[in-house]
């Protein structure tokens, strides 16, 4: 209802104004069409009671001893009840309706997310309106603010209470990083009203650390390495040791579980560049010895045959009087490839003395891949080709 004094809008259930202080009645007013809608109804209702310009001359009675004035008199009396009870019913009527009628307001502009606040000369400033609202994001969020009338929004983000010192808002403001905003802004119209100060928190979470289906420990048997992450996000993994980053190798299919010992090390990386924590395996493989040491002699001197390195499978080497010979020291296991037969090449004389190359070959137990054996740059032990 309106208060009878300022004519502000009044909540049903206050007894004073909120704005003047003024008393405010119960009773809610009509519009003139309804009051002139009752008054002309109880007006025929008076017209149909009979009509006297005196005192009645003679007291009918009839045979119980109930008189006709007493008669009318309750008719009356009864008449007059229904039409007050039927006003009020009315009353009741239009009151529920006009509580309805704001409640649909209230409902129209919540619905809308706006929130409106007055200042004190009465002037209406709306508050900025966040998209979307405040909340927990799995990858980064873009924030959007909006305003109801002409003016300027200004914002801060984890930072001091905005004033139109602050950052004026141009475009959405993109929240990429994993971490945690407080994101805080006030409306300015173009009168230089402002509004109350409108706060939402938005959290953008780290992704998940990727998923390996096979867990650290002993394994005898050729085995595919499974890893997952969630969605958008790519994994990438290192195997020396080193801290997986974006330039490190991508998984892009179940990795082959080398022989011997191995670390591997994973990390997700999402659309925004946000980095997960690294999940970390290792892996020691050990296959079924397939060679004897002598068939892994054989098999090495076959192999340098086929690449020339010496004349025949006895050691005949082009140009010179002598031959080499193989010599088996024994079995030794490579980081990230298995065990290997480990075999020391020498060049004997026609007088039978020998001297070392210094040709070290690794022949692997398990499927007799020959190997030249050596040191990287960093002096861990490795292998390379034949040549």
């Amino acid at each position: 209802m309106k208060c009878p004094n300022c004519g502000k809008e009044v909540a049903d259930d206050y007894l004073y104004c909120g704005y003047c202080g003024k008393e405010v009645t119960m009773v809610p007013e009509f519009e003139p069409e309804i009051e002139s809608q009752i008054d002309e109804h109880l007006s025929g209702i008076a017209d149909n009671f009979p009509q006297t310009t005196g005192s009645l001359p003679i007291q009918i009675v009839n045979n119980s001893g109930f008189s006709f004035r007493k008669y009318v008199t309750l008719i009356s009396g009864i008449a007059t009840i229904i039409i007050l009870l039927l006003i009020l019913l009315l009353r009741s009527f239009l009151t529920d309706h006009d509580q309805g009628s704001a409640q649909e307001n209230e409902t129209g502009v919540e619905a809308e997310n706006l929130t409106e606040d007055e200042d004190e000369d009465g002037i209406v400033v709306p508050r900025p309106l966040f998209e979307p609202q405040g909340d927990t994001f799995g990858s980064g969020v873009v924030v959007m603010m909006n305003k109801r009338a002409a003016g300027e929004i200004y914002y801060t983000v984890n930072g001091a209470l905005p004033t139109t010192s602050s950052t004026r808002y141009m475009a959405p403001v993109e929240l990429r990083e994993a971490g945690r905003y407080v994101i805080q802004a006030i409306f300015v119209d173009n009168a230089g009203n402002t509004s109350e100060m409108e706060q939402q928190i938005y959290v953008v979470e780290r992704p998940a650390a990727p998923q390996i289906m096979e867990d650290s420990g002993e394994y005898t048997q050729n085995t595919l390495i499974v890893a997952t992450a969630g969605t958008d996000c790519s994994i990438y993994y290192t195997d020396d040791g080193s801290t997986p980053t974006g330039s490190s190798k991508r998984y892009l299919t179940p990795i082959t579980m080398p022989q011997g010992k191995s670390k591997f090390q994973f990390i997700a990386i999402d659309a925004d560049g946000n980095v997960s924590d690294i999940t970390e395996r290792e892996y020691h493989l050990t296959l079924a010895t397939v060679l004897t040491p002598e068939e892994a002699v054989q098999r090495l001197m076959m192999a340098l045959v086929n690449n020339e390195l010496i004349k025949d499978v006895e050691g005949h080497v082009e140009g010179m009087p002598g031959k080499n010979i193989y010599l088996y020291e024994g079995v030794m296991e490579i980081q990230s490839a298995g065990q290997y037969y480990k075999v020391n090449e020498f060049y004997m004389a026609p007088d039978g003395s020998t001297t070392p190359t210094g040709a070290i070959f690794a022949i692997n137990t398990h499927d007799g891949r020959v190997s030249r054996f050596g040191y990287d740059t960093r002096g861990n032990e490795t292998l390379f080709g034949l040549r």
